[in-house]
């Protein structure tokens, strides 16, 4: 687990509406156009009152399973802190998806692995969002922590 707080993707689940404008930011800014399967991040619904950004905490609450998993050493931390895939050495293995606990990486049709990358410091999920319903702060696991405990008391 990263020790340091470090910038990353905070999702607010109780500005969010579900309307899926981040997932649409996210493709479009990486060139897969309104593919909403492509996304970086996904949209869940939790429970009938709530949807929620899952996307990838880079090192927050994890052990960086994806890192130690992967046997090209495909993945690595970006001198921003960010846990980046090198599509390039990616072998298409699975390794680094059976081994997150979160289940942020993602595959489609035996391609190479991907994961939010935070747009190189500047997220479109974050910019493009009207509700102010994902933030690109500097935080810890207690701030994700704290999101489970408000999850957990809109859904009981």
């Amino acid at each position: 687990m990263v020790d340091d707080m470090v910038k990353v993707l905070v999702p607010v689940p109780e500005k969010c509406s579900g309307c899926g404008l981040c997932v649409m930011a996210c493709t479009v800014t990486h060139g897969q156009g309104l593919t909403p399967a492509r996304a970086n991040l996904r949209l869940e619904k939790r429970c009938i009152d709530l949807d929620l950004v899952v996307v990838c905490t880079h090192g927050e609450g994890c052990e960086l399973e994806c890192i130690e998993s992967c046997p090209a050493d495909a993945i690595a931390v970006a001198s921003t802190g960010a846990i980046l895939i090198d599509n390039n050495a990616c072998i298409s293995c699975g390794s680094c998806d059976r081994a997150c606990p979160f289940h942020v990486i993602w595959f489609d049709d035996g391609e190479k692995a991907w994961k939010c990358d935070l747009c190189k410091g500047e997220p479109a999920c974050v910019k493009y969002c009207m509700l102010e319903a994902i933030e690109y702060r500097d935080a810890t696991w207690k701030d994700f922590e704290l999101i489970r405990s408000q999850i957990e008391e809109v859904c009981e």
